[in-house]
């Protein structure tokens, strides 16, 4: 089955946390302007791992990321990497 993303949910989330990166502080729209509407909105809980539909709260279970973020954070099934542990990941790069 297949379980429809809430639009006003996103827009919300937008409004709340705004349009930058909570990942890496990307603002897509500074970098590439009109074509700058890129950034996801990700949800700490993920939709596929729910039994029953339920509401979110934009403030608490949505936060906007940029695709590659987006991406990085699913590469871990069946749940994603958390906020932190994808922000651990990009400083170890460093080392």
């Amino acid at each position: 089955s297949r379980r429809e993303r809430n639009r006003r949910n996103r827009l919300l989330c937008l409004r709340i946390h705004g349009e930058i990166c909570k990942g890496c502080n990307l603002l897509p729209k500074k970098i590439y302007n009109t074509a700058g509407n890129i950034i996801e909105v990700h949800h700490l809980e993920p939709v596929s791992m729910l039994k029953t539909p339920r509401a979110y709260n934009p403030e608490t279970d949505l936060i906007p990321l940029c695709p590659n973020c987006h991406r990085a954070v699913h590469t871990r099934s069946p749940w994603p990497l958390s906020l932190q542990e994808l922000r651990d990941l990009m400083s170890a790069k460093d080392d």
